[in-house]
């Protein structure tokens, strides 16, 4: 059962009507006159952003005469007008703002609130955990409170946000490497350097750092192909905004979502190949480097 004390909103959708074609007319009196046609949106049965569209059609008197075509999603509603299926389509804001195209913001009074919400089903200490996750990377959230030291409101739905995520939950594929990387060393190298004199820092960078640059070197392919291909925390914390977090894997996902199986198909080919390229580079060099931090 939903705890109604829990729900709260964390992002709140613009609608835009948009095409990728320049310096066409777009608005109240285009859609009157019947110039933009077909003219794709989403399901209003299932999509937040099909209700609202419709909500603006009926407000503008569209003609019964203009073609519609009724997308499956938001996503899918954007692909069609990006194919030249449709001359046009109702999309959200963040799909398209670092596109070029035309576009029509319509006003946030002709459509009801698109709001994302979040809540707890019952009371679970896990789920819990993972909901003050969520919500402190926001602005009243110690995520918040690191924005501010890049100059940002909130860590969510941000490149910065993005990163950060990654790193930390990458980690693991990091660390252990650096750490088999640290346990090949012979400690009595360590031991003669403190007797002879050499302070912690400069045993560090003398002898620890460079028997073990091959580990940081599989350390950081690790991560990189881990991270290329990470899909749940990368859409949890930074959405898929154009031109600032969607990443390969989010585009992946909204190519199939939007039913471009040939663009998905494309695109899964070049990250799987990036990927073994990757691991085959990794396995061979740690095949010539015995010392090299080995795969977890």
């Amino acid at each position: 059962m939903l705890l109604p004390a829990s729900i709260r909103t964390y992002a709140q959708g613009i609608l835009v009507l948009w095409t990728p074609t320049r310096g066409v007319p777009l608005g109240p009196e285009s859609l009157r006159q019947g110039n933009v046609q077909p003219l794709a949106l989403a399901n209003a049965r299932t999509a937040p952003y099909g209700v609202a569209a419709e909500a603006v059609l009926a407000r503008v008197n569209l003609p019964v005469a203009v073609k519609q075509v009724t997308a499956e999603n938001v996503g899918q509603s954007y692909h069609f007008a990006h194919s030249g299926a449709a001359a046009a389509a109702f999309v959200a804001l963040s799909q398209v703002q670092q596109q070029g195209g035309s576009q029509w913001r319509v006003p946030a009074h002709w459509y009801a609130p698109i709001v994302q919400q979040g809540g707890l089903l019952g009371a679970n200490a896990t789920a819990q955990r993972f909901y003050d996750f969520l919500f402190g990377l926001g602005p009243n959230g110690p995520g918040g409170w690191l924005a501010e030291v890049f100059e940002q409101r909130s860590l969510a739905f941000t490149f910065t946000g993005l990163v950060i995520g990654s790193v930390l939950y990458s980690l693991p594929f990091v660390l252990q490497p650096l750490k088999n990387a640290f346990s090949a060393i012979d400690s009595q190298q360590l031991d003669m350097a403190a007797v002879a004199g050499a302070r912690p820092r400069d045993r560090f960078f003398s002898l620890v750092l460079p028997q073990c640059r091959e580990g940081y070197a599989s350390a950081a392919i690790l991560g990189f192909a881990h991270t290329l291909g990470e899909f749940g925390v990368v859409l949890m914390i930074g959405g898929s905004l154009s031109g600032e977090t969607r990443v390969a894997s989010v585009a992946l996902y909204e190519h199939v979502e939007a039913g471009d199986y040939v663009s998905a198909h494309r695109l899964a080919a070049v990250l799987l190949g990036l990927s073994l390229l990757l691991l085959w580079g990794l396995f061979r060099w740690q095949r010539r480097r015995p010392n090299l931090g080995a795969m977890p």
